[in-house]
């Protein structure tokens, strides 16, 4: 079990007086996990480190109560409002300044055609 969490290394089978060769049949008594040296344990925790996910906030329930609950009419009007009014503003905005041109009259002379006449 600790084996397979990472714990421990590889298989180390001691030299002891009653130790059988590979070819025979040793049985569990023969087998000892080793514990990892301190350069593999930061070698498997920098592995454990690159494989774990950023956590994700979940709202708290009572904002997603919030979220769930209808807005009341005024608050729908006023958005609907709000955004007309940003809609006629952007229009204005973008719309391209024409000036008119000026009246012809204007350029005539009316004040020397009145002391003319008088």
């Amino acid at each position: 079990d600790e084996r397979q969490q990472g714990r421990l290394s590889a298989v180390y089978t001691p030299q002891f007086a009653n130790y059988h060769s590979e070819g025979e049949d040793r049985g569990d008594s023969s087998t000892v996990y080793w514990p990892l040296t301190k350069s593999a344990k930061k070698k498997t925790h920098k592995a454990q480190h690159r494989t774990l996910r950023c956590t994700v906030p979940q709202p708290f329930s009572f904002e997603h109560r919030d979220s769930m609950r209808r807005k009341p009419i005024i608050a729908t009007k006023l958005e609907a409002e709000l955004a007309l009014k940003r809609q006629e503003e952007h229009s204005a905005r973008t719309k391209a300044f024409r000036a008119s041109p000026f009246p012809k009259s204007t350029m005539e002379p009316r004040f020397s055609m009145l002391m003319e006449e008088w």
